[in-house]
């Protein structure tokens, strides 16, 4: 077993829900497509059964399950869809077997998934319902899916490493996308701020309103204030007037009341006099009456008396 192989199960054995997509993580797939992953290549698709007929050929051999044939460290083992409830299984085989072309044989793979829901672990299985194994080609013939043997592939992939690392052409997509994060990131805090500036604008606005409306009632406060106090002063003015006023009509109200007691005094003297003066003048027209009479008849004898 290579040091790469050991070092991929080291650090996933015992592990749960391993997987490169969210539809494979836990499934025996997911672990294969890693382990895929680990060593550059592409991407395998498809269900476990289907994996042998969906590799890219330029960077994997299949080898079919015969009597001899067994699988080497780093192989992807194939199940037919007697196993896995019809999808079938794949693992990644240690190196680790006993092929001797009986029904004893036995090969040892690193898998996930088997029995189902458990995590990766080893585990020794047969040849049956195997369809072959999956066959990394050689790691000094293709890396990372180029042809290392193909001089013109390699030509472009120098020329572009020259392009990328001396000259920096290019940046990381990783770079591209947090640069687009940012930016968009700094675009929401601009407009939040020109949001806020606008707000802090029309605050200040509400504000000066606020101080020249403050200002107005301040004026007004202190006219209503310099008012009240004339008024104050008028109503200490008035209150002394009311108060000489009060006593001037306590005074004209005990002169009233003495005339008036005056006046009924006199009026019931006045009611006796006038009885009297009433009396005086029926005598004095009793008198006035006879004496009256007794002239009227003087001058009657008189006149009469002289002829």
């Amino acid at each position: 077993m290579d040091q790469k192989l050991k070092d991929f199960i080291n650090k996933w054995i015992n592990k749960n829900g391993v997987g490169n997509t969210p539809q494979n993580k836990g499934q025996c797939v997911g672990l294969v497509n890693v382990w895929v992953s680990e060593l550059g290549l592409d991407h395998i698709w498809g269900n476990a059964k289907d994996l042998w007929k969906n590799f890219n050929p330029k960077q994997f051999d299949f080898v079919l399950n015969t009597a001899d044939a067994y699988p080497l460290a780093g192989d992807i083992v194939v199940w037919n869809e007697k196993m896995g409830g019809g999808y079938g299984h794949t693992a990644v085989a240690t190196g680790v077997h006993k092929t001797e072309g009986k029904s004893t044989d036995w090969f040892e793979a690193f898998s996930q998934n088997d029995p189902t829901g458990s995590p990766c672990i080893l585990k020794k299985y047969s040849y049956n319902n195997v369809i072959g194994f999956i066959r990394p080609k050689k790691e000094n013939d293709y890396y990372l899916g180029i042809d290392l043997n193909n001089k013109e592939s390699v030509k472009v992939c120098v020329d572009m490493w020259h392009r990328v690392v001396i000259k920096k052409e290019f940046i990381e997509k990783k770079e591209v996308e947090n640069n687009y994060v940012l930016k968009s990131e700094y675009q929401n805090l601009q407009n939040q701020l020109s949001q806020k500036d606008e707000t802090i604008k029309n605050l200040n606005l509400q504000i000066d309103e606020l101080n020249k409306k403050n200002t107005k009632i301040n004026d007004e406060n202190r006219e209503f204030q310099t008012k009240l106090k004339d008024c104050q002063n008028k109503l200490n003015e008035i209150s002394g007037t009311f108060s000489n006023q009060q006593e001037e009509l306590l005074k004209l109200t005990k002169e009233h009341n003495k005339l008036k007691l005056d006046y009924e005094n006199d009026k019931k003297d006045w009611g006796l006099k006038e009885i009297n003066y009433q009396r005086q003048i029926k005598t004095l027209q009793t008198k006035y009456d006879a004496t009256k009479f007794s002239i009227k008849k003087l001058l009657i004898d008189y006149i009469f008396g002289k002829k």
